[in-house]
């Protein structure tokens, strides 16, 4: 071998060497990228969770407030003295099988559900026969940070599955209406969508507090979102549906202005063993985490105190049928 032959067969190795170098280091760049990428989804998995279980937790919060929580101004009395007072006898509650009933010889109360996709599958029948008598079907909703108006996944399949076990229906729609026009337009997507479908129980504005940073509701004034109720309400009924409002404790009393929605029929959302909130109400939303036979996840649970399937008035509830037994 010549010394030019050396060099060559050092050269090579060398060029070997390099190329090991350079694949290795390759491989350890590739390494790098993969680890951080992995790391990068758990946090984003983990953020996501957080939020999640904050959203859930404030959601909870609201749904569970007590109104003795809320001190009481002087003028109290003389500033919500136009809204109906409850006037439910309150010990005639009872819980039997997981459900909530009004009992008496004169109480008519009914036992509901309600249910978006995130119910999943809903075998009806089933849920017919655990004793449900209605539910209230998610007919869409508005994204609280693009503002989309979006129809429920599920929606057409739940009202057609309801109906067809003999399930009476109400529906309503999660809004994040900034002003009236909004408002206005929600109200329009959920007539459309109703056609075709035999609503006996109400149509609802379900308006409520997101708690995210990136929510475009945030700190929207009492003024703004009165309006916005009332056109929507205003609307569905002109549509010849009963309107209703869908709200918790900590929202009527601090966030909406009662005093001009006393027309409507509120749905209260208050999670205990019995109702703090003060005023008038027809539907109450008591539990969220029910277990019902046709059902494969949680579900919130209520009772009426209006059969809405055979009432005209709107003031044929379970009270005033008491009172008129009594008159009687």
């Amino acid at each position: 071998m010549t010394e030019k032959d050396l060099l060559e067969a050092f050269d090579g190795k060398q060029d070997k060497d390099k190329e090991k170098k350079i694949s290795l280091h390759a491989v350890f760049v590739f390494l790098s990228i993969a680890e951080a990428v992995v790391v990068l989804i758990l946090a984003a998995s983990l953020i996501s969770a957080v939020r999640k279980n904050r959203d859930y937790e404030l959601y909870i919060a609201a749904m569970a407030t007590d109104v003795d929580e809320y001190e009481a101004k002087e003028d109290d009395s003389s500033e919500h003295e136009e809204i109906p007072l409850c006037t439910y006898d309150l010990s005639r509650l009872t819980k039997r099988g997981g459900f909530m009933y009004y009992e008496g010889d004169d109480a008519a109360s009914k036992v509901g559900i309600d249910v978006s996709y995130f119910q999943g599958d809903i075998d009806w029948e089933k849920v017919k026969e655990s004793g449900v008598d209605f539910a209230m079907i998610r007919i869409g909703y508005r994204g609280y940070e693009s503002g989309a108006i979006k129809l429920d996944k599920k929606f057409d399949e739940y009202m057609t599955g309801a109906a067809k076990a003999g399930i009476d229906t109400g529906v309503y729609f999660f809004s994040q209406a900034v002003s009236e026009s909004e408002a206005a337009s929600e109200a329009e997507f959920v007539i459309s969508h109703l056609k075709g479908y035999d609503v006996t129980y109400p149509v609802v504005f379900d308006w409520e507090i997101i708690g995210e940073e990136s929510a475009r509701t945030n700190d929207i004034p009492v003024r703004i979102l009165t309006d916005c109720t009332v056109r929507f309400c205003s609307d569905i009924a002109s549509a010849g549906y009963k309107p209703m409002i869908y709200t918790n404790t900590r929202q009527a009393l601090v966030h909406i202005d009662m005093s001009e929605l006393t027309e409507y029929d509120i749905w209260l959302a208050e999670y205990d063993d019995k109702p703090s909130y003060p005023y008038d109400f027809k539907i109450w939303q008591y539990a969220s985490d029910a277990i019902i036979p046709g059902i494969e996840n949680e579900v919130d649970v209520n009772i009426s105190f209006v059969d809405y399937s055979h009432s005209d008035d709107e003031n044929d509830n379970v009270e005033n049928t008491s009172q008129a037994d009594k008159s009687e």
